[in-house]
């Protein structure tokens, strides 16, 4: 596992939004039925994928028991929320009703 890795409160505005961007272009491309997902469970993959990308992930998660991957999540797509709120992004409005990780976002 990584040991040289950020958390979200870590990543740059360029990196949310390009997270952002990805996902918004994954999830325009991506057919879940056709693939025998279902919609909510592909969206989770491509985020916790993007989470990767960008180095969330690493050994640090195990440093401390009350922060989990759970959390991480939680925390990243709160980042990406409000950067799609800044740059009014009516196709996240579109897709936030599917999407894991809210804690009433």
């Amino acid at each position: 596992m990584n040991n040289v890795c950020k958390r979200p409160s870590e990543l740059t505005d360029c990196e949310i939004e390009h997270a952002l961007h990805s996902f918004l272009q994954f999830y325009e491309i991506a057919f879940f039925s056709e693939r025998g997902i279902d919609e909510s469970q592909g969206i989770t993959l491509a985020l916790e994928q993007i989470a990767c990308v960008l180095g969330l992930v690493g050994d640090w998660l195990y440093d401390d028991d009350d922060y989990d991957s759970a959390d991480l999540m939680y925390d990243f797509i709160a980042l990406i929320d409000i950067k799609a709120k800044e740059l009014n992004s009516k196709a996240w409005e579109a897709i936030k009703p599917n999407l894991p990780y809210l804690r009433g976002l």
